[in-house]
């Protein structure tokens, strides 16, 4: 019998700073879409959502299309924006009866009018609807803030590895091979949270020729032999005008807030971990790409 998976998309970055709220106009300025028209809208997209419908294809689900909401960053969302499309995700669930998993497309620094850490309080919701068993996985931008009630909710968080953003497809389909084995009963991922006492500036934080870089190869290599993928995001829900960025990372197990690592520079990093050759006009043709249906990079 095939899996049924819930698959959903609700995706801001909140500048707290900003008095602009973020309305519904807003979302549909960029798209929200209810339901199994978010298939066609994202059919071939190098996007989160492309991958989720290739997984489908690749593992045989039988899925159920929740929804797919994402705005331009701005303010928080208002109240009526907030609680209309969590629950068009919430009540997809509840009315969808037995589910064996969840992918999500999420961002990780939203904030509402009542909400602080609203993709929290979605995934305590969803958790709520399918109980404790059911495997939960989402996608996270890089600039994201995970809390523990994201990891306590969530089985897996997998976030971006490049900045610019142009691996959300990859992302997804990682994501989507944690649910598929835990529901085959291969794997029981879970998260467990660490925030090291940790500072990057945005200069040194894109993965083009960086530090960053080697801090993801890093991270990658750890977490091969662990049960669920690392994920380093680099928060910017309160200080995004400013744009330091402050590291969390979601692991799977302890790591000690007073360890730190050197980073070398880009010469001496082995080949694996150096960054690709990539101009500055590619990478914003990727970006641009991503919710178009094609992508200047060739598929992994």
């Amino acid at each position: 019998m095939a899996y049924r998976v819930l698959i959903a998309q609700f995706m801001h970055e909140t500048n707290t700073f900003s008095k602009l709220p973020t309305t519904l106009d807003d979302y549909r300025k960029r798209w929200l879409i209810e339901g199994e028209a978010m298939v066609p809208r994202f059919t071939g997209t190098r996007n989160e959502i492309g991958g989720y419908i290739d997984a489908v294809k690749t593992y045989g689900w039988q899925p159920v299309w929740a929804g797919a909401a994402n705005a331009t960053p701005s303010g928080k969302l208002t109240k009526e924006t907030w609680e209309t499309i969590r629950d068009m995700i919430v009540n997809a669930a509840r009315k969808a009866g037995k589910l064996d998993g969840i992918c999500l497309s999420l961002h990780g620094a939203m904030v509402t009018e009542t909400e602080d850490d609203a993709e929290g309080a979605l995934l305590e919701l969803l958790r709520g609807v399918v109980g404790p068993d059911v495997p939960i996985a989402t996608t996270l931008d890089l600039h994201a803030n995970a809390t523990v009630r994201m990891a306590r909710n969530a089985n897996a968080l997998v976030s971006y590895r490049t900045y610019p953003h142009i691996d959300g497809y990859e992302r997804a389909v990682q994501a989507a091979a944690l649910v598929q084995a835990a529901m085959e009963g291969k794997k029981k991922p879970r998260c467990l949270l660490v925030q090291p006492a940790m500072l990057e500036g945005a200069e040194t934080a894109a993965t083009i020729g960086t530090r960053a870089t080697h801090a993801f190869c890093m991270i990658s290599k750890l977490a091969r032999p662990l049960t669920m993928r690392m994920c380093r995001s680099s928060g910017s829900r309160r200080v995004r005008s400013m744009w330091p960025i402050t590291l969390s990372t979601a692991l799977c197990r302890p790591m000690s807030s007073r360890s730190t690592t050197r980073i070398p520079s880009v010469s001496k990093r082995p080949a694996a971990c150096r960054p690709p050759v990539r101009s500055k006009v590619d990478c914003a043709a990727a970006i641009e790409s991503r919710s178009r249906g094609k992508s200047s990079f060739a598929k992994s």
